[in-house]
């Protein structure tokens, strides 16, 4: 990544410069995208993190349940410079008004928020919001046609002393039935989800 620049009522984060080309630039070749937060501020919000009220302890102060770092394409100055590119970064309620409507892109990048992706509560947790929002997907032929594929992963382990070795799990009909409940053992990368699309 570039080195730091700085934007209006934000503060200092680090942006990959305009030339260089992305994820984003390879999907509008011929493939529609969104990336839909959860706790977002706003659709194609640029800013570093958000904070809203603390729904989990309502007497506490507000909690900041958005975080940039985990919305990747949002970094990139070839799309926060790009009016018509930011805003396809869309706050996650906005995803069920495209699932309703029949109106999703063919990519997709989702993220909860920090307390029900897990980083600041536990697996638990997370699976709660899971059992919320994507079970009831996987059984909507709306979402879950014969080429929609899942791809579920955490961006860390949690400890900074061993290898970062994380969980994935592969979901959606295009995952073929004989691959169902099977485990690999190949070593990925983020780069590898590239080849799904």
């Amino acid at each position: 990544m570039a080195g730091a620049e700085s934007r209006t009522n934000v503060c200092v984060y680090v942006l990959t410069k305009s030339s260089i080309s992305t994820i984003v630039d390879l999907l509008e070749e011929s493939i529609s995208w969104a990336s839909y937060q959860e706790s977002m501020a706003s659709d194609g919000f640029t800013g570093f993190n958000f904070a809203s009220a603390n729904y989990l302890n309502t007497s506490s102060a507000p909690l900041t349940y958005y975080w940039r770092k985990h919305n990747p394409t949002i970094i990139y100055s070839s799309v926060v410079d790009v009016p018509e590119r930011a805003a396809r970064h869309r706050n996650f309620n906005d995803f069920a008004v495209d699932v309703t409507h029949d109106d999703l892109p063919q990519w997709i990048f989702v993220t909860p928020n920090i307390e029900n992706d897990a980083h600041d509560t536990n697996i638990d947790f997370a699976g709660q919001f899971l059992q919320y929002w994507l079970f009831p997907l996987l059984e909507d032929p709306r979402f879950n046609g014969p080429d929609i594929l899942i791809l579920l992963t955490f961006d860390e382990n949690g400890s900074s002393s061993i290898n970062n070795n994380i969980f994935s799990l592969l979901l959606g009909n295009a995952v073929l039935k004989r691959l169902h409940g099977t485990t690999d053992s190949t070593y990925y990368t983020n780069y590898s989800s590239l080849n799904t699309v």
